[in-house]
C-alpha cells in the first residue's frame, strides 16, 4: 500500500498524471476491500417424501440451525451454510419423523 500512495503522490506533483494516479488508488483500494469480504458458504438442498414438513438443519459446532416449513412442493434448500459439519438434518410431519448426523458439506 505504502508504493501505491509513493506512486500517487509523485503523479499529484507532476499534475499530467494525476487522474491516472487517482484511477489507480482507488482501483486498489475497491480490489482490497472486494478480497476481504468473501465467504465460502455451501448450500444444501434436497425433498422429503411427505407433504407438509419441517426440514431443519443443525450445525453442530457453532449451533447454527435454521428451519423451512415446507408445503406439497416437498423440496428444500439452505444456503449460506458454514463448510464441514458435522450437521444434523431432520425431517418432520404429522405423522412421520427422521434424522440424518454427521452429515459433511463439501465444495
Amino acid at each position: 500500500m505504502y508504493s501505491a500512495l509513493n506512486q500517487w503522490s509523485k503523479a499529484l506533483r507532476s499534475g499530467s498524471q494525476r487522474l491516472a494516479a487517482v484511477a489507480f488508488v482507488m482501483l486498489s483500494l475497491n480490489a482490497s476491500w472486494v478480497a476481504a469480504d468473501t465467504d465460502t458458504t455451501a448450500t444444501l438442498r434436497g425433498f422429503v417424501d411427505v407433504d407438509n414438513a419441517t426440514v431443519t438443519v443443525v450445525h453442530e459446532p457453532t449451533g447454527l440451525t435454521k428451519t423451512q416449513d415446507l408445503g406439497a412442493d416437498r423440496n428444500f434448500s439452505f444456503t449460506f451454510l458454514p463448510v464441514g459439519g458435522p450437521y444434523t438434518i431432520s425431517a418432520k410431519s404429522a405423522d412421520r419423523e427422521t434424522s440424518v448426523a454427521d452429515a459433511f458439506l463439501t465444495l
